[in-house]
């Protein structure tokens, strides 16, 4: 026994796993962002500009920085802001998970102070 197709349970899955868990996403950062009173949580701010920031991208040190400030910094240098290390490259990559939280912190502050 036990044979099955694995289609059970899929009418209560049929939302998209992506979209399930964006909501789960919303729901837990509603709360995170419910303990940061008016300050924005550190994550979401940038190590450079020291701002929240708008296009977050990973450079090649794995720190998450705005796009701008990060791009301004590698054109005087070719270390990481973060380690002094020197960085294997210059390239940047958008850091999309984490532009989806701070959109969302936008959304919890509207909707705040509303």
């Amino acid at each position: 026994g036990g044979g099955g197709d694995g289609a059970a349970g899929t009418t209560a899955s049929a939302e998209p796993p992506a979209k399930r868990m964006r909501r789960s996403l919303s729901l837990s950062s509603s709360s995170v962002f419910a303990e940061h009173d008016d300050a924005a949580p550190d994550v979401l701010v940038c190590p450079i500009s020291f701002e929240v920031m708008d296009d977050p991208v990973v450079a090649s040190d794995g720190f998450t920085y705005e796009r701008e400030a990060i791009e301004e910094w590698l054109e005087s240098h070719d270390t990481s802001p973060q380690t002094g290390l020197t960085l294997e490259s210059n390239a940047v990559l958008p850091n999309r998970a984490l532009k989806q939280v701070i959109d969302d912190w936008h959304e919890y502050e509207r909707a705040r102070d509303a």
